[in-house]
């Protein structure tokens, strides 16, 4: 919870500096403005129009940081730039380049569906067939991280149906940094996608380019937020 609110809270920081004409003791707003807490446990957070839900081909970077509330990764930064499991429940170093991480049990996307190692390596797997319009590819495919080059022995691998094993192509303390892109279900249609992730907050409406309603996620496998209601209002 202390990550989302602090999502939240970037956010204010934010359009705080950006204009001092927000006021955010005042409830009645009118709806191009970026920013409102309401009482009730509601929020208003700003976007600029976007392509695309789809949080791996996404370049948008308002809704490059919204994603985090929809949809969970492996590890996640903290405040301080340290990481803590998220999706996962353990991670057992093997060697100076291998790593054995076991999924959290019975996490679910908000569809329902239970997370699996397939989800993981689906989500893989797309990046690097999506790797021309993916923004964690050319993110991590770089000259300091070439993790994402085949050539470079860079693996994800299946141990069993809850376990797996993450090969770096070489021993760096910021490899671990790389198993932050966002979780995706393996059976979604990603020819008509709509978001359904595993995050503190599920996908509610979309109002093309004018907001994004999320309700919170009753199910979050890391505690449930104290908000009810995130909306996106889209600004130009």
């Amino acid at each position: 919870m202390k990550k989302i609110l602090s999502i939240l809270l970037l956010f204010c920081l934010f359009l705080n500096a950006c204009s001092n004409k927000i006021d955010l003791t005042e409830k009645k707003q009118e709806d191009e403005q970026a920013y409102l807490i309401s009482q009730g446990g509601n929020i208003n957070l700003p976007l600029t129009p976007f392509k695309t839900f789809n949080p791996i081909l996404n370049d948008n970077l308002y809704y490059f940081d919204f994603k985090d509330l929809i949809y969970s990764s492996l590890l996640e930064v903290n405040d301080d730039s340290s990481l803590n499991n998220l999706l996962a429940s353990s991670l057992e170093k093997l060697d100076a380049r291998t790593y054995r991480i076991k999924l959290r049990e019975g996490v679910k996307f908000h569809d329902g569906k239970v997370l699996s190692v397939d989800d993981v390596l689906f989500t893989y797997n797309y990046i690097i067939k999506n790797k021309a319009n993916s923004f964690y590819y050319n993110l991590l495919n770089n000259e300091a991280n070439r993790i994402f080059a085949p050539s470079e022995n860079f693996t994800i691998s299946r141990v069993d149906d809850s376990t797996i094993e993450v090969r770096f192509n070489s021993e760096s303390v910021n490899n671990l940094y790389a198993l932050t892109f966002p979780i995706l279900s393996s059976t979604d249609d990603y020819s008509n996608y709509k978001p359904n992730g595993t995050g503190p907050f599920k996908f509610e409406s979309y109002d093309k380019n004018k907001k994004l309603v999320l309700q919170k996620n009753n199910s979050y496998f890391n505690g449930q937020s104290s908000i009810d209601t995130v909306t996106g209002i889209i600004i130009e």
